[in-house]
Protein backbone atom coordinates (compact mmCIF):
# COMPACT_ATOMS: atom_id res chain seq x y z
CA UNK A 1 0.00 0.00 0.00
CA UNK A 2 1.61 3.24 -1.12
CA UNK A 3 0.68 6.42 -2.37
CA UNK A 4 3.58 7.18 -4.49
CA UNK A 5 3.76 4.25 -6.44
CA UNK A 6 5.95 1.91 -4.29
CA UNK A 7 5.76 -1.77 -3.07
CA UNK A 8 3.22 -2.28 -0.64
CA UNK A 9 0.83 -5.12 0.23
CA UNK A 10 -2.79 -4.69 2.63
CA UNK A 11 -1.15 -7.91 4.60
CA UNK A 12 1.68 -5.98 5.11
CA UNK A 13 0.49 -3.33 6.39
CA UNK A 14 -1.73 -5.34 8.67
CA UNK A 15 1.17 -6.83 9.98
CA UNK A 16 2.96 -3.62 11.17
CA UNK A 17 -0.26 -2.36 12.72
CA UNK A 18 -0.47 -5.36 14.53
CA UNK A 19 2.70 -5.63 15.56
CA UNK A 20 2.95 -2.35 16.54
CA UNK A 21 -0.49 -2.66 18.93
CA UNK A 22 1.36 -5.86 20.19
CA UNK A 23 4.25 -4.07 21.63
CA UNK A 24 1.93 -1.49 23.03
CA UNK A 25 0.01 -4.03 24.80
CA UNK A 26 2.46 -5.76 26.29
CA UNK A 27 4.23 -2.37 27.35
CA UNK A 28 0.70 -1.14 28.79
CA UNK A 29 0.54 -4.59 30.96
CA UNK A 30 3.97 -4.29 32.36
CA UNK A 31 3.42 -1.22 33.56
CA UNK A 32 5.88 1.00 31.07
CA UNK A 33 4.73 4.90 30.99
CA UNK A 34 3.05 5.99 27.46
CA UNK A 35 5.41 8.23 26.63
CA UNK A 36 7.91 5.53 26.03
CA UNK A 37 5.06 3.43 23.82
CA UNK A 38 5.28 6.37 21.65
CA UNK A 39 9.09 6.04 21.56
CA UNK A 40 9.66 2.61 20.98
CA UNK A 41 7.01 2.75 18.01
CA UNK A 42 8.71 5.76 16.64
CA UNK A 43 11.79 3.86 16.68
CA UNK A 44 10.39 0.51 15.35
CA UNK A 45 9.18 2.63 12.40
CA UNK A 46 12.49 3.93 11.95
CA UNK A 47 14.45 1.00 12.04
CA UNK A 48 11.82 -0.91 9.62
CA UNK A 49 12.44 1.84 6.87
CA UNK A 50 16.33 1.16 7.45
CA UNK A 51 15.79 -2.49 6.98
CA UNK A 52 13.60 -1.72 3.84
CA UNK A 53 16.22 0.77 2.71
CA UNK A 54 19.22 -1.65 2.86
CA UNK A 55 17.33 -4.82 1.61
CA UNK A 56 15.67 -3.01 -1.56
CA UNK A 57 19.49 -2.07 -2.45
CA UNK A 58 18.33 0.71 -4.12
CA UNK A 59 20.86 3.87 -4.76
CA UNK A 60 19.72 7.12 -4.09
CA UNK A 61 21.97 9.50 -6.01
Amino acid sequence: VSLNGGKGSIFGALTGVLTLQLVVNVMTLAGVPPLWNQFLNGAIIIVALIISRFASGEKQE
